[in-house]
């Protein structure tokens, strides 16, 4: 089974290889408020896709999920975590060699999320298969990028939220594209 693109996602160890769907290379995000510096070679003129920031709602976050019960997950938890977490006066950005980039809000709808060992990121987790839904801010580069050396940045702040107020991660991806 090949690993969470998350996995080592609140270190500098996250995943490089990127390819969690046919076509696409995902650059893994962050959790917690740390900086996190990576350096990965991805494939030349290949679509990249990654979180600006993301909430993810799910049945194996037991005892860590708000009340009153938060279900449906998507509409009852995810979306409005997303909007608390995205709307002014949180601040997020997203940059490729220092030009901003495009950030559209996306949601999953529902989905089975499946969490196994070794690879889970998420410690206290039990492994199984889960409800879950995730909505968030993502960049979406469809050309890609150009052979060379290229840059991208990401990460904001959030305002207060159910939470409390803090600073979200800013994540540095020195990328050589092949």
């Amino acid at each position: 089974m090949d690993p969470s693109p998350l996995e080592g996602s609140y270190t500098n160890t996250a995943q490089c290889e990127g390819e969690y769907v046919e076509g696409v290379f995902f650059l893994a995000g962050a959790g917690g408020s740390k900086k996190v510096d990576r350096t990965c070679t991805v494939p030349a003129d290949t679509p990249i896709f990654f979180p600006v920031s993301n909430v993810v709602c799910s049945e194996a976050f037991t005892g860590f999920q708000p009340e009153p019960d938060p279900t449906p997950l998507d509409t009852a938890c995810a979306e409005p975590f997303t909007t608390d977490t995205i709307e002014p006066p949180s601040k997020w950005s997203a940059t490729l060699n220092k030009q901003d980039l495009e950030q559209q809000r996306i949601a999953s709808g529902l989905f089975d999320w499946t969490i196994v060992f070794p690879n889970n990121p998420f410690l206290g987790f039990v492994p199984g298969t889960y409800e879950s839904a995730s909505d968030g801010l993502w960049v979406y580069l469809e050309e890609g990028l150009p052979a060379g050396e290229h840059t991208i940045v990401f990460g904001g702040k959030y305002k207060d939220t159910p939470f409390g107020h803090f600073k979200g991660a800013r994540v540095t991806y020195h990328l050589t594209a092949e």
